[in-house]
């Protein structure tokens, strides 16, 4: 999946390295990865000019932490590439933290090998956005999420029969993860539906990334009967064809 893909691993744990390196070589067949100790071994690297496809860091790191980390890197034009940073902090203070710096992902550890694996396919393939045609929503559509701690309200941004793009309040939410489902009931021109969905993604509000308060989340569609899909293709009059979706 990776073989002709250059990667960055930077971690202080020589241990924690040598697990994702393995992991990266034998499962994901990727032959070109640097390691890296600390933040100055990894700018040595990025400033050499070798061009990098992946960058792996401890969100963690001591001297650098991974916020000012990520804005460094972002400033380096060898190094814009997908940013997966590696946390052993599971709480959700720590995650929407994590989230909100504009990553393009986050892991914990001790790495799980599956879902490391199914989050690099997801960013590779960019699935949720290229399998349909999405609509971006007039303004005023409103969609309510459920989920185990409670009703998350939030606007839609864009939406297709497979899934959809929500922006929300991050003080409207206590807790919830990549991958868990919500129910979701959107308001389209004031006749509800009713569908399952999976967060895939979360990221900053791009058109403000000063303002730490709102959130983007992108969410699949699970189940969907007939009778929803055909809903929400009749509906999809009430959209206009989305242009410069959020990445």
């Amino acid at each position: 999946m990776l073989k002709d893909h250059v990667v960055l691993v930077v971690d202080q744990s020589n241990a924690v390295r040598e697990h994702l390196v393995s992991i990266l070589k034998n499962e994901l067949h990727c032959e070109h990865v640097f390691e890296a100790g600390n933040a100055d071994e990894a700018f040595e690297i990025l400033h050499s000019g070798q061009k990098i496809d992946w960058i792996f860091s401890d969100w963690e790191m001591p001297g650098l932490p991974g916020r000012e980390f990520l804005a460094k890197v972002k400033e380096t034009p060898s190094a814009q590439a997908p940013v997966i940073m590696l946390t052993a902090r599971g709480d959700n203070e720590n995650f929407m933290s994590v989230a909100q710096a504009g990553v393009t992902d986050c892991l914990l550890k001790p790495l799980n090998v599956a879902l490391l694996i199914k989050k690099i396919k997801r960013i590779t393939s960019g699935d949720e956005r290229r399998r349909k045609e999405r609509y971006k929503t007039l303004a005023g559509t409103n969609v309510e999420m459920m989920l185990n701690t409670g009703k998350i309200p939030g606007s839609l941004v864009d939406m297709s029969v497979s899934g959809c793009l929500v922006i929300f309040s991050v003080s409207n939410v206590e807790s919830f993860g990549i991958y868990d489902i919500a129910d979701m009931t959107i308001s389209l021109n004031g006749a509800p539906a009713h569908v399952k969905a999976k967060l895939i993604r979360l990221e900053n509000y791009k058109e403000d990334p000063e303002i730490h308060k709102l959130m983007y989340a992108a969410f699949e569609f699970v189940d969907v009967t007939e009778d929803t899909e055909e809903y929400l293709m009749k509906h999809s009059k009430y959209f206009i064809p989305a242009v410069n979706l959020a990445n």
